[in-house]
């Protein structure tokens, strides 16, 4: 068959058709499982999720190339977490356990008018001591250099003795 110009009109016609077809049916489909009630939708891929991870380890089973089977496993480890969230299993150590008589914090208790517990926090810089100012001793008095001198305004900044 030769391809003309009112060949592909025709065929892009059809396909366009198909199309809209399908898609009426899947518009169908997606209206009928979120107005009918009777169906639980995340029940139904929930099964649909294990029996497909029940078909994956039987294939895993019988596979013995490497490249499939490390397919297998990635296709493994995607089912499987989409089971995870569909039965509603937090991830390990992303909860807590409650112990007896605790209650989990309700929803909206941001809204509560009563005033914020705010505990005072430590200052961040600890207090500096003050260094004790040697006392003149006679011969420091005198203006001998040999003794140590601490000048006054540089007590505070200054832990070095000027000789």
């Amino acid at each position: 068959m030769k391809f003309t110009a009112e060949n592909a009109r025709e065929m892009q016609a059809k396909g366009v058709q198909t199309i809209k077809a399908r898609m009426e049916t899947l518009r169908n489909t997606v209206a009928t499982l979120v107005n009918d009630p009777s169906i639980d939708f995340q029940k139904v891929r929930l099964a649909r999720v294990r029996a497909q991870l029940a078909r994956v380890d039987e294939m895993i089973d019988e596979e013995t190339d490497p490249k499939l089977l490390n397919q297998l496993a990635q296709a493994q480890d995607r089912l499987a977490e989409q089971e995870r969230k569909l039965a509603g299993r937090p991830l390990p150590g992303s909860h807590r356990p409650r112990q007896a008589g605790q209650t989990l914090p309700v929803a909206g208790a941001w809204l509560d008018d009563s005033p914020a517990q705010v505990a005072q926090a430590a200052p961040s810089v600890p207090e500096v001591p003050q260094v004790p100012q040697p006392s003149p001793t006679p011969e420091t008095a005198q203006g001998d250099k040999s003794g140590l001198q601490v000048e006054p305004d540089k007590a505070a900044t200054s832990t070095t003795p000027s000789i």
